[in-house]
C-alpha cells in the first residue's frame, strides 16, 4: 500500500497499482524510443553547454590578455599566478 494524492484527501491508503502507467516491460519498443529520445536531448544539451563554456572561456582569455597588454604598455610588470 502506498500513500498518494488520494490518501491525502481521504487519509486512506491506496493500492500501488491505481493510476500507475503499465509496466514498461510490456512495451519494449516504447522504452527503446524513450531511451533514444532522452539520449538525443542529453547529447544536444551537452553540446550546447560545451559551446557556451567555450565561448565564455574565449571571452575571459581575451579580456585577460587585453588587461595584460594595457599594463605592459605602461612599462609595468604583471605577475601571473
Amino acid at each position: 500500500m502506498l500513500f498518494g494524492r488520494k490518501a491525502e484527501e481521504t487519509m486512506e491508503p491506496i493500492d500501488a497499482d491505481q493510476g500507475v502507467v503499465e509496466d514498461k516491460m510490456d512495451y519494449p519498443e516504447a522504452d527503446s524510443r524513450f531511451k533514444q529520445t532522452a539520449l538525443k536531448y542529453f547529447t544536444r544539451l551537452k553540446e550546447h553547454n560545451t559551446r557556451i563554456f567555450t565561448f565564455i572561456g574565449d571571452r575571459l582569455s581575451s579580456l585577460i590578455s587585453n588587461i595584460k597588454s594595457r599594463f605592459e604598455t605602461k612599462n609595468e610588470t604583471i605577475v601571473t599566478i
